[in-house]
């Protein structure tokens, strides 16, 4: 839901600016960045709180049974409290494809996604943090790929902005951006919701039938994932 969230921002700015960059209308994609950055850190923030309000009855909606509950809850809760850089690791990911600099985009989830891989069986089972561990290398990764998605936008490398100074928000910006970005953020939401309804049927049957349900789904993602990417590149190509 984090990642759906965040495709508002991913999916909706990303057509704006490479629509406006396409225009030759510099400036406008400047504010339109800029105005995409500081509102998914205010959107992240409300997630946050949202998550952690209602922490205990979502953990138990999306199936956790009570052997799972303490792990369960482990993971959702540093989840929650970092959902700014994971809603802005989707985010600024999308905005810097839009722009055609895709290189950049993929080294920034390849920091991301490598250091999870390489945290996980070191915090996990060298350090012994269970559950928390794998939180802890999810929220460690994306925040070295937000670190380096900064570094980029702050270089000379890029046309966009994340600078205060540009940040002009319109209902215009907001119009473009939701119009997009809306429709792609419920699918996902959607999608998420299909997978909560698929744990809570395999919850009533054992944590082992969960455990392979998510494993099914993992794998199922990654022929999803093969059909889905093309897409942002098409979206920047056509817009520019």
């Amino acid at each position: 839901m984090i990642q759906g969230l965040g495709n508002i921002f991913a999916i909706g700015s990303a057509s704006l600016i490479s629509r406006l960059l396409g225009a030759k209308r510099f400036d406008e994609a400047k504010s339109a960045s800029s105005v995409s950055f500081y509102t998914t850190i205010l959107l992240g923030i409300l997630i946050s709180i949202g998550l952690l309000l209602f922490k205990d009855p979502l953990i138990r909606a999306i199936g956790s049974s009570p052997s799972t509950f303490e792990p369960a809850n482990s993971y959702f809760s540093i989840i929650a409290l970092f959902a700014v850089p994971m809603v802005l690791n989707v985010a600024m990911g999308g905005q810097i494809r839009a722009e055609g600099a895709a290189t950049h985009a993929m080294i920034g989830m390849i920091i991301g996604l490598g250091l999870n891989i390489i945290l996980d069986p070191i915090l996990i089972l060298w350090l012994d943090m269970k559950a928390a561990g794998a939180a802890w290398a999810t929220v460690i990764g994306a925040m070295c790929s937000v670190a380096y998605f900064i570094s980029y936008f702050l270089g000379k490398k890029s046309t966009l902005s994340i600078s205060p100074t540009h940040f002009k928000p319109s209902r215009a910006i907001y119009g473009e951006i939701l119009k997009i970005g809306g429709p792609a953020a419920l699918s996902q939401v959607v999608m998420s919701g299909s997978a909560m309804l698929n744990n809570i049927v395999a919850a009533s049957f054992g944590d082992y039938v969960v455990a392979g349900v998510g494993v099914y789904m993992r794998v199922g993602s990654l022929c999803l994932i093969l059909l889905m990417g093309p897409l942002p590149g098409i979206h920047a190509v056509c817009g520019l």
